[in-house]
């Protein structure tokens, strides 16, 4: 079953099985039109503490023809980065302060 805001996330060790952390999905960027079983997502996580942060997770189509969840480093070209990131600019996932810094990155880069 795919992930939905509200759900927690469980990280753990690869070794003893111990859970690591399990944050709180807040909100959920995705493409609009997975691609060849392929969905890739930025989901905004809130820990118990309150910090939060972003999580790349992706869905893809199992060997059965099934969706499954994949949690390592997604790639992906710049076209779906920028659809997942302006999905995610759109919801809210970032502080004012970071995209007025986004904004200055930005436009320094296109300036030169």
């Amino acid at each position: 079953m795919k992930k939905q805001v509200g759900d927690t996330i469980t990280a753990r060790d690869n070794v003893t099985g111990r859970i690591l952390w399990q944050p709180n999905i807040k909100r959920i960027a995705k493409l609009r039109s997975p691609k060849g079983g392929f969905e890739p997502t930025i989901m905004l996580v809130q820990h118990r503490n309150g910090d939060k942060e972003l999580y790349f997770p992706y869905w893809k189509r199992t060997r059965n023809g099934k969706q499954g969840f994949a949690n390592r480093p997604p790639m992906f070209n710049e076209e779906i980065f920028l659809e997942l990131l302006t999905d995610a600019v759109s919801q809210g996932f970032f502080t004012r302060s970071f995209l007025r810094k986004l904004n200055r990155a930005v436009g320094t880069a296109l300036s030169k």
